[in-house]
């Protein structure tokens, strides 16, 4: 069975849509890894608000790029803000995806997954918030990967394995617990 792997970046709304992306591709009989690696379909859930979190989308995407670079079989794919907004130009400057997907766009995975497409590159001038989709959300891992160069968030009351990943990664507590 094929796996898929999501970075996410950015907001809440990025954690949702990464859960619809996830249920879609659940649906399709992929299976979700929390480890990029393992994974036949990588993909990055990305942020376009401000320049860091640009430069950290641009930065997974490349990351992601050299695991495609060791197997060719690996499809990458960018979507959400950064991709809606800059698609042309992600286009012409990382020739390593497969497709680049604006948000809400991931339904065109199918065409991927099935090769029925070579490179997509799609973003919906006026994308719809939330379309109705015939799939269920499903939750997806938190991002724990070695290729991350920068601490995840971690929002008050997450289960407290997501502490420990968000302390290991950054080698110390940044407040006191009581």
């Amino acid at each position: 069975m094929k796996r898929f792997y999501i970075h996410k970046l950015g907001c809440p709304k990025n954690d949702v849509d990464a859960e619809y992306i996830a249920g879609f591709l659940r649906a399709k009989n992929l299976e979700p890894t929390e480890f990029p690696e393992n994974a036949d379909l990588l993909i990055v859930n990305s942020c376009g608000f401000i320049q860091p979190a640009k430069e950290e989308s641009i930065d997974a995407v490349l990351d992601l790029a050299s695991l495609k670079k060791k197997d060719k079989e690996k499809k990458l794919v960018i979507t959400g803000c950064l991709s809606q907004r800059y698609s042309k130009e992600l286009a012409r400057e990382i020739p390593e995806l497969d497709a680049i997907l604006g948000i809400n766009d991931f339904a065109e995975l199918d065409k991927l997954l099935t090769g029925r497409s070579g490179r997509i590159v799609a973003a919906r001038k006026n994308p719809r918030a939330y379309p109705a989709y015939e799939f269920p959300r499903a939750l997806y891992p938190v991002n724990h990967s070695p290729i991350s160069k920068y601490p995840m968030a971690v929002t008050i009351g997450a289960p407290i394995a997501q502490y420990r990943i968000y302390v290991a990664r950054i080698g110390a507590v940044p407040w006191s617990i009581s």
